[in-house]
């Protein structure tokens, strides 16, 4: 069965594993939503299966293996890869093409130092309107003088202050 979540990420369920394929042009949110719906997806199957009984794997755009381009019968496996064979691209790029859903999923909790975040382009999974939430604990103390907690009392404004006083807005 298919499963579109969005017109950027979408699900196909082969049984014993679930694929969740996310198009080039997601956005990080649309990732995460995707890879959130497929377990859910998992946990509300009315067959019984849970997330022992499956695995589930993420796809990206490009980037398909035959186990799954396998199942669409007109499939081109060169039509988003730049021309090049699921071969050439593991050549390419090492046997990471594919990845758990779980794997993928801790990129969106990972906590980083200061000196990550403050940077233009930041790990896959931050969320650039809300980087201080991905600040190890240690360094949001040290950076805004409180917790996330106190923080997050604060009126939006006093907020949105303090991430520009810190350079993380």
């Amino acid at each position: 069965a298919v499963v579109s979540t969005q017109s950027t990420g979408m699900l196909l369920d082969i049984g014993t594993t679930l694929f969740v394929w996310i198009g080039k042009g997601a956005n990080d949110a649309e990732k995460k939503e995707s890879l959130v719906a497929a377990k859910e997806y998992i946990l509300h199957d009315p067959s019984g299966r849970d997330e022992s009984m499956v695995e589930m794997l993420t796809v990206k755009q490009g980037m398909e293996p035959p186990k799954f381009t396998g199942h669409f019968q007109a499939w081109d496996p060169r039509k988003w890869s730049g021309g090049k064979s699921y071969e050439e691209l593991v050549a390419q790029f090492g046997d990471v093409l594919v990845s758990s859903v779980d794997q993928e999923l801790e990129k969106y909790s990972r906590k980083y130092p200061y000196e990550v975040l403050v940077k233009k382009v930041v790990p896959e999974g931050v969320d650039v309107v809300n980087k201080e939430r991905y600040l190890e604990d240690r360094d949001f103390l040290e950076v805004f003088g409180m917790t996330l907690a106190e923080y997050d009392k604060l009126p939006a404004w006093k907020r949105i202050r303090a991430k520009k006083a810190v350079n993380l807005f």
